[in-house]
């Protein structure tokens, strides 16, 4: 860590705050892309990003791989082994790591090991604690498989017991921010990812040219609306006259779709791209698609969270067509001037007739305006990073650097 930049020759170290997360500090997607949007230049400097998903640990640049779990164990990070077995192990590690730096408190982004890790270190350290939450860990994520589902009696209670523990707590959306005060008698504030620049003009887009190209990034929450949305392209598509077409950057289920379509959709599937690769692909879309799952399970998912991949499509500027049910986190999206069309079934033909609207929308018709009013208003850089920073120094930092 730092000396003291006010006296080289003062001894005491610049305070930290230790960041317990299971995404490392090099994963892709998700939490991660928000956490680093909000602290990347602190890290290393003010911030020490602490994961069980990881072993390798270099103080000098902020990253810190805990080895007492299931990575340190077999090579190979297990959430569900960390969060039945080695949570304790864990916070045991994660509390020598505070004492080592003089950490000054601890920011937790309770999924995962990290709730069950968060929880015990509730209950045996004195340090402040602030708790980041981007998907409810039990209602939005163990609910989800079969094979986690087991999970969320466990994450149930540790959740509860870290959360009412946070010094302060930061989430996703207003109605989570309501939901956990309803639920926990806690108050908390939202923050979103940071996006410092404006959102440019896409270049056209001519259907006759290109087919009815419908971009998708990341995870669809299963196959189904997948299956759905690809009929809905091909009935659209043969209403125009042209092929239809799904672009799938990331890992998802490009080769299932392919294998089904038979040829009647064209599936592109390139893989994980970086998110500047992902944008210039999107860019040459009809429309992208954005969705959240129709089923009951998903009710608190759909309703609270609120989803990262729609910060990466602003910046592609195409025509956003959401696939959700009435009253989801991204019901607000207007739908002023086209930018933004709402496919609230599971009708493939009302979908179909929203891409039929959009494709024959225009080329000369801009999108970036609406986008970046968008960006302003949820993922504006200077207003979040500035939240957490204040967040952050309840946990005992002053403007020195130094823990209070």
């Amino acid at each position: 860590m730092r000396v003291n930049e006010n006296n080289p020759n003062d001894p005491i170290r610049l305070r930290p705050v230790i960041l317990l997360a299971d995404p490392h500090w090099e994963t892709r997607g998700g939490g991660a892309v928000i956490l680093r949007s909000l602290i990347g230049s602190e890290i290393g400097k003010g911030i020490v990003w602490a994961t069980p998903s990881r072993t390798e640990r270099d103080l000098s640049r902020g990253v810190y791989g805990l080895t007492s779990g299931s990575a340190g164990r077999t090579g190979r990070f297990s959430a569900r082994a960390d969060i039945l077995r080695h949570a304790e192990t864990l916070a045991v590690e994660v509390r020598e790591l505070a004492s080592q730096t003089g950490a000054a408190g601890i920011w937790a982004l309770l999924h995962g090991a990290s709730v069950s890790i968060a929880a015990r270190l509730a209950r045996s350290t004195s340090l402040p604690m602030h708790m980041t939450v981007h998907d409810d860990p039990v209602w939005a994520d163990a609910v989800r498989s079969w094979r986690t589902l087991p999970l969320a009696p466990f994450l149930a209670r540790d959740f509860r017991t870290a959360f009412r523990a946070a010094t302060s707590v930061d989430v996703v959306s207003e109605p989570m921010a309501e939901r956990y005060r309803k639920k926990y008698g806690v108050k908390s504030e939202v923050v979103h990812r940071g996006l410092p620049d404006p959102v440019s003009p896409a270049p056209p887009y001519d259907p006759a040219v290109e087919g009815l190209r419908v971009g998708i990034l990341g995870s669809t929450y299963g196959y189904s609306q997948l299956r759905i949305l690809a009929s809905a392209a091909a009935k659209a598509a043969e209403q125009l006259g042209i092929r239809p077409k799904i672009l799938i950057c990331g890992e998802g289920y490009g080769d299932r779709l392919k294998a089904e379509m038979g040829g009647r959709v064209d599936v592109e599937a390139p893989g994980h791209l970086s998110e500047a690769e992902g944008i210039e692909r999107l860019r040459s879309c009809a429309a992208l698609y954005l969705n959240y799952p129709f089923e009951r399970w998903a009710k608190v998912f759909r309703e609270t969270s609120f989803p990262t991949k729609l910060s990466t499509y602003l910046y592609a500027a195409r025509p956003l067509l959401v696939h959700a049910p009435p009253g989801t986190s991204v019901s607000e999206l207007a739908t002023d001037g086209g930018y933004v069309k709402h496919w609230r079934t599971t009708n493939p033909a009302d979908g179909a007739k929203l891409l039929v609207e959009i494709a024959k929308t225009p080329q000369a018709e801009a999108y970036h305006p609406p986008a970046d009013a968008l960006r302003l208003r949820y993922y504006d850089f200077a207003w979040h990073t500035a939240t957490m920073k204040r967040l952050l120094s309840g946990l005992g930092i002053t403007n020195n650097g130094r823990g209070g």
